[in-house]
């Protein structure tokens, strides 16, 4: 399935039909199905919120996969709080769906900071970044 996913977004970031940057970091990307208009962002992930060592996690379940939205992300989905999105990096092939929970100003071309736990399902805590998919789940 992960495979799958991975292929439909390298198909649709080769038949994109308009990119528009957003606010300097990452890119809005609309690319039509056979269905329906298909919305993603790419860019860089960072991860941030180690559980235990710091209050980021107050409020949620240390057992849930959550980050923060950078300034792409949230133009994407507009009302964006709460909202789930599915993250797939594009260098360690894997996904990942989080509940966006806190914003990022994210420079530097990063579109979302994942919390610790979400992150590592990605890519190791050492890589630091990783270069990101995002699709509303």
């Amino acid at each position: 399935m992960i495979a799958a996913l991975l292929a439909l977004l390298m198909a649709l970031s080769a038949s994109v039909t308009a990119l528009q940057p957003s606010q300097g970091t990452g890119a809005v990307s609309e690319a039509t199905t056979g269905f329906h208009s298909v919305y993603s962002v790419s860019g860089r992930a960072s991860w941030y919120c180690l559980p235990g060592r710091s209050a980021c996690t107050r409020g949620y379940s240390s057992a849930g996969y959550y980050a923060a939205a950078g300034p792409s992300l949230r133009a994407m989905l507009g009302n964006w709080r709460g909202k789930y999105v599915r993250v797939c990096s594009s260098t360690y092939a894997r996904c990942v769906t989080v509940r966006l929970v806190d914003w990022c100003g994210c420079p530097n071309g990063r579109v979302i900071d994942l919390y610790a736990r979400a992150f590592q399902r990605l890519a190791p805590l050492s890589a630091g970044l990783t270069r990101v998919w995002i699709i509303r789940a």
